[in-house]
């Protein structure tokens, strides 16, 4: 039996992605026989409700059979001007990643360790704590500093930029795996200096397994989006890395298509955009983060569900949400870059469309398109569920256990 440690921020009742993932990866260690201690938060990312509630949380815990220990402070976020709430998460970040590393200290010594990307650059820890964490592997959630830099909050040439890219590629290349979610991302990595030794393409896999009831799925359906004829869902966070000024676009231009629903479950910054510019538009509807349990009654709510991906940020990140959709066997429409991962499972598989970014001409025609056309959705509903296969959780978990027990 090993001890493993799995370090990031997000855990549940925290219902994010990475949150979500790393339960997985955790449950599934301790069905292996092996002794799971989670370092996380005790703040979360998807809800300021579960954030009040987990202030009230143990720091300490066991469940599922995991040691469970939550650091830092409670709550990142406040209302406020958007230089004061980046100022303030900038500040909560800085205090969990010492508070992770002071707890890191505390604990036993482990024989792998598995870090995410949440707070960024959390996987540098391993350049001063390594002893005591064994085999090291980074799972590559988002990169950084590179999301940090094409984004635009921090300039490349800074020594900011400089200092944590060279700090994280040592981490990186010193690890005994490094894991990035797509080829776009492992050609990214590929490119440091140095390269990680060694690195693998482990796709994230459907959240939830479980097929949704029609009548669930039908009745969250008419919950979002009333008794709208063709439904459209984003799902998830809507971040600073999505394009929303396409989507903006397209909403507005399909404002008077009598049925047309869009509905944005979920959360975050893009969202206030989408408001702002899109205020008044009867085609639009806005819903808060569902549970784990109705996830697959969202998934399967939808015609068609909404991808998007600003083009700087290919590579340094790759929506989860795509995968999910897969399961549910679902088309895609996607906008962004055609170098990501996303856009070359749906072209190779044939299983949506792919919409350059600031393209909301051509998207607009896509769904028009898609919601005129039902066999078309058939057909790549179809293929989303054949594709699905390639990216089953169990085969990455066999890949997970590849790189912590350092077998071939």
């Amino acid at each position: 039996m090993s001890q493993v440690l799995l370090v990031n921020a997000c855990f549940p009742p925290d219902s994010v992605a990475t949150a979500q993932y790393f339960h997985d990866l955790a449950r599934h260690l301790v069905a292996a026989g092996h002794d799971v201690t989670v370092l996380c938060s005790r703040f979360a990312y998807s809800d300021t409700s579960v954030a009040a509630t987990l202030t009230h949380w143990p720091r300490e815990e066991r469940a599922e059979g995991c040691r469970i220990v939550r650091v830092g402070p409670a709550a990142p976020y406040a209302s406020g001007p958007r230089v004061s709430r980046v100022l303030l998460k900038a500040f909560a970040h800085g205090r969990l990643f010492l508070s992770m590393a002071f707890a890191i200290l505390r604990l036993p010594r482990f024989d792998a360790t598995v870090f995410g990307t949440t707070p960024a650059l959390l996987g540098v820890l391993a350049l001063p704590l390594g002893r005591r964490l064994g085999r090291v592997v980074h799972w590559t959630m988002d990169l950084y500093p590179e999301a940090a830099t094409r984004l635009g909050a921090v300039a490349e040439t800074s020594t900011v930029a400089r200092v944590t890219a060279a700090l994280s590629s040592r981490a990186m290349a010193d690890a005994a795996g490094v894991v990035a979610l797509g080829r776009c991302m492992a050609d990214l990595l590929r490119r440091r200096d140095p390269p990680p030794r060694r690195l693998a393409i482990i796709p994230p896999w459907p959240i939830e397994d479980a097929t949704a009831t029609p009548e669930a799925a039908e009745s969250l359906r008419h919950r979002l989006v009333g008794d709208a004829v063709f439904a459209v869902i984003y799902s998830g966070n809507l971040g600073r890395g999505h394009d929303v000024a396409t989507l903006v676009e397209t909403i507005l231009a399909m404002a008077k298509d009598r049925g047309t629903v869009f509905a944005f479950v979920g959360g975050g910054p893009g969202w206030d955009e989408l408001k702002e510019k899109c205020a008044g538009a009867v085609n639009l509807r806005f819903h808060g983060s569902v549970s784990r349990a109705e996830l697959p009654a969202l998934l399967g709510a939808a015609d068609v569900h909404l991808v998007s991906l600003k083009e700087e940020a290919a590579g340094v990140m790759v929506p989860s949400k795509f995968f999910g959709v897969l399961g549910a066997g679902k088309p895609v429409a996607y906008v962004g870059p055609a170098t990501s991962e996303v856009a070359r499972v749906i072209v190779e598989d044939e299983l949506g469309v792919v919409v350059a970014n600031g393209d909301a001409p051509g998207l607009t025609a896509a769904l028009r398109r898609l919601r005129d056309e039902p066999e078309t959705r058939a057909r790549m509903a179809a293929a989303a569920k054949v594709a699905a296969v390639r990216f089953e959780r169990a085969a990455a978990y066999v890949a997970f256990d590849r790189l912590i027990h350092g077998s071939d």
